[in-house]
């Protein structure tokens, strides 16, 4: 079992290709690249049970290589239980990370099944423990270890991978990110038909307001600390997007003090806080310094995105709440918000959705 042992799988450094292939599927509910960095060691971790061989553990074993940990319930539950720690840590829903990290584990047999040398894939373990490939093999497998890996040819081998895994994932990734840029256009397109609407109807001074049920139109905007936020990348969550007038004034302190304070109960019912005011990104990291907020607050200055959601108020932001939906559709709007007891209201709001 040793001698199978030193070939019996792609290179390593293959399986992070489902990992990137996959991604863009998935990034408008969890798009962070750390999300992705998770995934990308799932699909490299089932290779750890050549760990066993040091131990006396056979290749053909429950524990052997391509066992139990190369098994779908293996992917499942792990990928479970990964899903629900980030979740936890950072306040999301677990549902589509459970999905994306128990596919970055099952593709590492899914693609160990296509290799030419050792023994199949125990996909059904611990139920069954037979073993499985696919019909079509054309991935030779690499001996295990850099030196093993060097002895042979490596160049030709990574010349396969590339064609056979490699192309095929890159090109998966390549649909899946057109698919997610058509849909943001999509949905901004949405609003933009309906602000031209209103003003076909002569509806007056509210022209630019967004109501229930209405989508919520698209920003991408300046984010304290660097960087930017786009809307269509948190479609997934429920968001709690407000519009304040100016930092560090007294209501608006009181407001991000309040939103501070309920942030892990509103994470808790799957919701994440962003603000928008027309303030500098430099005046949001003082802001947020100062106060210790711990959420997002996106600088504005053109008001575009105040006027989009017809917030803009001469030269600031109307104190104005907005739910916005997993679906990217506004669940409830508050405007001309009262602080008392507002942010309770909003949190009622979000368990209810």
């Amino acid at each position: 079992s040793r001698k199978i042992a030193r070939k019996s799988m792609p290179t390593i450094m293959t399986h992070p290709a489902a990992a990137l292939g996959l991604f863009p599927w998935f990034a408008k509910r969890i798009g962070r690249k750390w999300v992705l960095a998770i995934g990308a060691g799932l699909t490299m971790l089932p290779d750890l049970d050549v760990i066993g061989f040091g131990f006396g553990v056979a290749y053909g074993d429950l524990l052997g290589h391509r066992g139990l940990t190369h098994s779908l319930f293996f992917a499942a539950v792990l990928g479970g239980l990964v899903a629900l720690w980030v979740a936890r840590a950072q306040g999301m829903k677990p549902g589509v990370l459970w999905l994306y990290f128990s596919i970055c584990l099952a593709s590492h047999g899914m693609l160990d099944a296509l290799t030419n040398g050792g023994l199949g894939i125990a996909f059904f373990s611990p139920f069954s423990n037979e073993r499985y490939f696919w019909d079509f093999r054309p991935v030779h497998v690499s001996a295990i270890g850099i030196g093993g890996f060097f002895q042979r040819d490596w160049v030709g081998l990574l010349m396969i991978e590339a064609r056979w895994i490699w192309a095929p994932f890159m090109a998966l990734a390549a649909v899946g990110f057109a698919v997610t840029r058509w849909r943001a256009g999509h949905a901004t397109l949405d609003s933009a038909g309906q602000i031209a609407e209103a003003v076909a109807g002569d509806e007056g001074p509210d022209i630019m307001s967004v109501e229930q049920r209405d989508v919520a139109p698209e920003f991408n905007l300046p984010a304290d600390s660097g960087g930017t936020i786009a809307l269509s990348l948190l479609q997934g969550w429920t968001i709690v997007l407000y519009f304040y007038p100016k930092d560090d004034t007294p209501g608006c302190t009181e407001q991000a003090i309040a939103f501070r304070d309920a942030q892990r109960a509103l994470a808790d019912a799957g919701a994440m806080v962003v603000g928008i005011s027309r303030d500098s990104v430099a005046s949001h990291d003082k802001f947020k310094a100062k106060h210790k907020l711990n959420f997002p607050l996106l600088s504005d200055e053109d008001g575009r995105t105040c006027e989009a959601y017809g917030v803009l108020d001469g030269e600031t932001a109307e104190r104005a709440t907005f739910l916005i939906d997993t679906e990217g559709a506004i669940a409830k709007s508050w405007r001309k918000v009262s602080l008392n007891g507002h942010t309770e209201e909003v949190l009622a709001a979000a368990r209810a959705l």
